[in-house]
């Protein structure tokens, strides 16, 4: 018996409700069961039940009648004991155990999105199995919290924050930051993960962490992106290649809940450089309410003119198509800073990438700031750009855009020569 991990069951960007709506339809085809068939066959056989109990007590009352003409009150007795003895419902051992929803695409549920999400799990539970949740952000917690969905029999225990911790049995949010012990996983420079400090993220990567406490009590909670980035540093996942940029986001906000499981009381900030301030945007515009603040170094938020000019950026297109894996050109260590020890740092550091950056890469780069310029005229947080006039890698003129067209009440921009 195993646990079944539904896969793509919500999409980002439909509507949850509908998402929610559709998600036993999808439950049928993914997992192979037909829940309505089998409920219908252990309707008709619990009614086999019944009728064949009321029959066993018609029959017991009746004994029991005679039993007391005879003056033999201890038969009675053990006849009623006889009658109220009931079998053990043997469960299928062909069945999964439990099924694991994923619904970290999802932002929020209405009231029948909650209510399609409580029958699913009464309906699988009626069979023996288990519906646990996935990915769950704050607002869907909320939601289901506001709809009724927790009880006495339904906690937050069927809450976890990744796949892989429902699979492997983790409950809700603690994705432990700390090592597992003997745990023969490695970085890519040949590091046990049980040495360092790490999250495991929704695909089961590895992902490296760094944590800096105070000596007294915090004041106020900090994420960096992008530390724990699949595919850079001491984390898991192939070099500077990304099937999907929300994964960064995700992921993210994998972290951004752990910590707030751990720091209930403190705001949380954002800070983010480079591609890392790309990420640190949407995750911001993903979950708005989460944060406090958020800090932008540099931020990727339009790729610079000269190194994506137009026919750059329709060759990329056409490659991507043709030969993704395609390396475009390496990243020149003197855009990095102007800095010679900068420079130097960069370029002898083993945990930097200096590999070409392949054309899928930079294809999820590019999509990443058309949908940050697209959630621009929403973004009503509080922010603060630092960002240099002569930025090699990402154009100021993304920050300048930014500030202009936000329409936050709460923001700075600083720029350097």
């Amino acid at each position: 018996m195993s646990k079944i991990n539904v896969k793509n069951t919500f999409k980002a960007g439909q509507d949850d409700s509908m998402q929610v709506s559709i998600a036993l339809v999808v439950l049928i085809f993914q997992t192979g069961l037909d829940i309505s068939t089998i409920l219908t066959a252990k309707k008709k056989l619990e009614a086999k039940r019944k009728r064949h109990e009321q029959e066993e007590a018609k029959r017991a009352k009746k004994a029991a009648r005679k039993n007391q003409e005879l003056g033999e009150p201890e038969v009675e007795k053990e006849m009623e004991i006889a009658t109220i003895e009931m079998k053990e419902c043997v469960r299928d051992p062909s069945l999964p155990r439990a099924i694991v929803l994923d619904l970290s695409p999802v932002n929020f549920l209405d009231t029948v999105g909650v209510k399609t999400i409580r029958n699913i799990r009464r309906d699988y539970g009626d069979i023996g199995i288990d519906v646990v949740l996935s990915g769950c952000q704050s607002g869907v917690v909320d939601s289901l919290q506001r709809g009724g969905f927790f009880s006495g029999q339904v906690t937050k225990a069927c809450l976890f924050s990744t796949n892989h911790d429902a699979v492997f049995g983790d409950p809700f949010l603690p994705s432990s930051p700390m090592p597992e012990p003997g745990d023969p996983r490695k970085t890519p420079q040949g590091v046990p993960f049980a040495d360092l400090k790490h999250i495991v993220n929704a695909d089961g990567l590895y992902l490296f962490c760094r944590y800096w406490e105070p000596d007294g009590p915090p004041s106020l909670c900090c994420a960096v992106n992008f530390a724990a980035a699949v595919g850079h540093g001491q984390s898991e996942g192939e070099r500077m290649n990304i099937k999907d940029f929300q994964i960064y986001v995700r992921d993210s906000l994998q972290h951004v809940d752990l910590m707030k499981g751990l720091y209930p009381s403190l705001p949380v900030y954002i800070v983010g450089h480079s591609m890392g301030g790309a990420i640190s945007i949407l995750t911001a515009c993903e979950r708005p309410s989460d944060f406090a603040g958020v800090a932008l170094i540099g931020p990727m938020i339009q790729m610079n003119p000269d190194s994506a000019t137009p026919f750059k950026v329709f060759m990329a297109k056409m490659m991507n198509y043709l030969i993704p894996s395609l390396p475009l050109g390496t990243i020149q260590s003197k855009w990095i800073s102007r800095d010679p020890k900068t420079v130097a740092a960069y370029d002898s550091d083993q945990l930097n990438f200096h590999g070409g950056v392949r054309v899928s890469f930079a294809m999820q780069l590019m999509a990443a700031t058309t949908r940050i310029e697209r959630e621009i005229p929403t973004i009503g947080w509080p922010f603060l750009l630092l960002h240099g006039d002569t930025d090699k890698l990402s154009d100021v003129q993304g920050s300048q855009l930014m500030m202009e067209r936000a329409p936050s009440a709460d923001k700075r921009l600083k720029q350097g020569s």
